[in-house]
């Protein structure tokens, strides 16, 4: 996301602030045209206004009134387009967020979430997407890798992936996560994809946790074990993966888990314990909503990157696992500052006296230890 804090944007309140502009890449869109022949390519969830009413640009309808600068524009015709395109949204705009764009009143990205969504509308306010720091290329051209922090050697990082058939239709999820710090996860990289196979899957999962120093991979394996197998068989791979309880690589996800996932989630949210810093991923928590007692993607909308992100979660609730995987990572850590700390004790001869010097900072602070785990 561009951060603005120069420029404003035309209202019906006037010109006012707005946060940002945030790129994104959509699969398909929405081509309106108007009876004064002025049209405005748009995603399909683009939210129009009529007075006080809201449409999706993907329910309008020939001869809808649509609010704009001088009155109203009459729809002539509405386009499903089947193509990828690059849009812009802006990002909290004017005290309303609404906003002029083409003449047309149209409704911004606010992540502010729906009333049903899972977590709630004042923790994803907080959740403000930032640019990618790089765009690494992973196994193939077309996938590409968000960087927003690059590995570090004394870290402990877990990659979590919510895998597809790589046909066009869902997205393959996947997560980098810095563990080190106690009650603190840190999403460093994300790719988000819907074309990558099967058969390519274990390579670009291998290639991405090589790179964050040999990661432990979390996989979601419902339906896709060979990924888990051709990981072990086909690529070198010399970090862990996820063993659970069962004796199974991975985890199977079923009503029962994925129920305590997302409770977990909802609470770890709620403590500020997750840096997130994609776009993709907070639009996801935005659309991620309760629907006949169970939480999912709103329509025309994607959760693979909610349901990825909830395989770690699914983690952090269970202690025994936390134990195994969290803490252990954690008191790692703690051993890399305690050798630190002692290096930091020396000698100094000034040519008269022989001083010690110790720096006596509290080198756990950074840590954030507290005595609240869940």
């Amino acid at each position: 996301m561009k951060i603005n804090n120069r420029y404003q944007i035309l209202t019906p309140n006037g010109y006012e602030d707005f946060d940002g502009i945030q790129k994104v890449k959509r699969d398909k869109f929405c081509k309106v045209v108007f009876k004064d022949n002025t049209e405005i390519e748009c995603s399909t969830d683009h939210v129009f206004l009529s007075g006080k009413e809201e449409f999706k640009a993907k329910d309008l309808q020939k001869d809808d009134c649509i609010s704009s600068k001088n009155g109203y524009k009459i729809v002539k015709s509405i386009e499903l387009v089947d193509e990828s395109i690059e849009l812009y949204d802006l990002i909290n705009a004017g005290k309303d967020h609404v906003y002029y764009t083409n003449d047309i009143l149209s409704h911004n990205c606010c992540f502010d979430g729906s009333n049903n969504t899972l977590l709630h509308g004042d923790v994803l306010d907080k959740l403000i997407p930032i640019d990618p720091i790089d765009i690494k290329e992973i196994y193939k051209s077309d996938y590409k890798l968000k960087i927003y922090h690059q590995p570090k050697e004394n870290c402990k990082y877990i990659i979590t992936i919510d895998p597809s058939e790589g046909l066009g239709l869902d997205y393959t999820g996947i997560h980098v996560w810095d563990i080190s710090k106690k009650n603190k996860r840190i999403q460093c990289a994300v790719m988000y994809n819907n074309k990558i196979s099967i058969p390519e899957a274990p390579f670009v999962i291998s290639a991405i946790g090589k790179f964050y120093n040999n990661a432990l991979i979390l996989i979601e394996n419902n339906k896709f074990e060979t990924i888990v197998r051709d990981i072990f068989e086909k690529t070198e791979y010399y970090g862990d993966i996820f063993l659970n309880n069962d004796g199974r690589y991975g985890i199977r996800t079923t009503q029962h888990t994925r129920n305590i996932s997302l409770k977990q989630m909802e609470h770890e949210f709620s403590k500020s314990r997750f840096e997130i810093n994609d776009y993709d991923t907070i639009h996801e928590l935005n659309c991620f909503i309760e629907h006949n007692g169970k939480f999912q993607a709103d329509q025309d909308n994607h959760d693979d990157l909610v349901m990825s992100l909830s395989l770690l979660c699914y983690i952090i609730a269970d202690s025994v696992l936390y134990e195994q995987y969290i803490t252990e990572n954690e008191q790692y850590m703690k051993d890399v500052h305690d050798i630190d700390e002692s290096q930091l004790d020396f000698l100094i001869d000034d040519g008269a006296n022989v001083i010690r010097l110790n720096d006596k900072r509290n080198i756990y602070d950074e840590l954030d230890y507290d005595d609240d785990w869940f």
